[in-house]
């Protein structure tokens, strides 16, 4: 009985060290969040269409925003994104790149004014832009 129960303990304690191993491992390869942790978030009010080669879908992105910074997040890649401060007039672009290197942009206070468009692509027939108007808080 004591040899058995050596036994399993050495299994048990075999099997609790290989997966937290496993698990830490794991952890430390996974990618970085998909967005910046802002105060708010909405779906785009005008939402948009894209049709290509696949089929076609209608496209609801979500901005995220909060202390003066939006941060655009689109489902897969593709959108290229153009904002305007209506309060303020600044205005400017986020550049075509992948989402989870993108940092937030610093918009300010104020009314803003978010569009998005699908990059033209040669397998995409057509896509209309998203559009969305919000309040951003200092």
């Amino acid at each position: 009985m004591a040899i058995r129960r050596a036994v399993v303990s050495v299994l048990l304690t075999f099997v609790v060290v290989v997966s937290m191993w496993w698990s830490s491992a794991e952890a430390a390869a996974s990618p970085p969040p998909p967005h910046p942790r802002l105060d708010h978030s909405i779906t785009v009010q005008v939402p948009g269409v894209v049709w290509g080669v696949g089929g076609a879908a209608v496209a609801y992105p979500r901005v995220f925003y909060g202390r003066g910074q939006i941060y655009p997040y689109p489902m897969g890649y593709g959108w290229r994104w153009q904002w305007r401060n209506l309060t303020t007039g600044a205005a400017g672009w986020i550049p075509y790149d992948y989402p989870h290197r993108r940092t937030t942009i610093r918009t300010g206070a104020g009314q803003l004014l978010v569009t998005g468009d699908y990059f033209p692509q040669p397998n995409i027939y057509l896509s209309t832009p998203v559009a969305a108007t919000f309040w951003v808080n200092p």
